[in-house]
């Protein structure tokens, strides 16, 4: 749910499990710090639009949205709540029709067959402890990659997707040499 929900219904919603609005919204108790507020005017005085809402377009400075209510992060959870397959205090993991959520387990590799194409995932159980299970998860019809800007292009490279150079320099087999990946990273500044 978005408080500009309303004023632009193309952009925002009103019926989400995620809380989400700039950060310095009355639901974040005004967090933005002084510094952001002064990095924003500076950004003004020096020629940069404001931008209200960076939903609605994203050139321009502004204070950014969040993903929080009442002082905590919202995540997918929210989501996985909502199918049931978000795993309860005390449970490492749970079940709802196709999908598992797995606590404290890594996937460090995407498993390809010889066609190329994802067949299942490596992963390490336990990963905070020393003694760590690795084991292979095979997929019935497909794998979905979802980590993130980071870790989505960091699992490729790990699987020997990416610029044939840096998979050589650091000992990992090239599957595809894709130049791309893991490149064009940039911070998004957040004050």
């Amino acid at each position: 749910t978005h408080p500009r929900a309303q004023e632009n219904p193309a952009v925002h919603g009103d019926s989400g499990p995620i809380s989400v609005a700039r950060l310095d919204h009355p639901q974040h108790g005004s967090a933005a710090h002084v510094v952001t507020h002064t990095f924003v005017d500076a950004g003004i005085a020096l020629g940069h639009p404001r931008n209200e809402d960076f939903g609605a377009g994203l050139v321009g400075v502004g204070i950014n949205d969040v993903n929080a209510a009442k002082g905590r992060r919202c995540s997918a959870a929210a989501y996985l709540r909502r199918a049931n397959a978000c795993p309860k205090s005390g449970e490492l993991s749970s079940r709802a029709g196709n999908l598992e959520v797995r606590l404290l387990t890594q996937v460090t590799r995407v498993l390809f067959n010889s066609s190329k194409q994802a067949v299942g995932v490596e992963v390490c159980e336990d990963a905070h402890d020393e003694g760590k299970r690795c084991r292979r998860i095979r997929a019935r019809h497909e794998v979905v990659l979802c980590g993130g800007a980071v870790n989505s292009p960091h699992l490729l490279l790990l699987s020997g997707v990416g610029p044939r150079a840096q998979l050589e320099a650091h000992g990992i087999p090239v599957l595809a040499d894709l130049p791309g990946v893991g490149a064009s990273m940039q911070d998004h500044l957040h004050v």
